[in-house]
């Protein structure tokens, strides 16, 4: 006589990504940080957005966003590290660039205008550097970039998969127009 075993699991439930809805306008996390702008070494104020395909959207304000202005800023997040010290982004640039010490004696790199900085670093790219006003919206944020961070690294798409696929307003586009207006871009690129 045969067993039967009982196995109190569910059916398989869907994934995010699996779900035919259009999550198009869907947006995952908003909210105001500091960037700081490298160009005239002076922090911004910015609202940031995070869309459904765990790009980071960045605008000059929340009324830029409403309007449906232009972002400043898109990011894809792949291979990021999110820290949320000024000491680990130094002892990471220390360790990526060997021979290179510090003199003693001078000012940090970054002078964070409060004591919640969150800063993404990249090996190869571009290091982005926010702060915010409390420990707990640092947390917040973290579990937000280390989100987008881990959605991007996993292949899933992430403003379009590229960051040379960005361009301004091409985020707003529904999804077949975007995925064309890149492919033909991409293709002019290469012709």
């Amino acid at each position: 006589m045969a067993t039967t075993e009982r196995y109190h699991t569910c059916s398989h439930l869907p994934q995010a990504r699996e779900i035919e809805v259009p999550f198009e306008d869907h947006v995952i996390y908003s909210g105001n940080l500091f960037q700081y702008i490298e160009e005239n070494k002076k922090w911004r104020n910015r609202f940031c957005v995070v869309p459904h395909n765990y790009g980071l959207v960045l605008y000059e304000n929340k009324l830029a966003y409403e309007r449906d202005l232009p972002p400043r800023i898109l990011i894809n997040s792949a291979g990021y590290k999110v820290l949320t010290s000024v000491d680990q982004y130094l002892e990471l640039v220390n360790n990526s660039l060997p021979g290179v010490t510090p003199k003693s004696g001078h000012s940090p790199i970054l002078k964070c205008p409060t004591d919640f900085p969150l800063i993404l670093w990249h090996p190869y790219a571009r290091h982005y550097y926010f702060c915010v006003m409390t420990g707990k919206e640092q947390d917040k944020w973290r579990a937000v970039f280390q989100d987008c961070v881990r959605h991007c690294n996993n292949g899933e798409r992430c403003l379009g998969g590229h960051t040379w696929a960005l361009r301004w307003g091409d985020h707003r586009l529904p999804a077949p127009e975007r995925v064309l207006r890149t492919l033909w871009w991409v293709l002019g690129q290469r012709g």
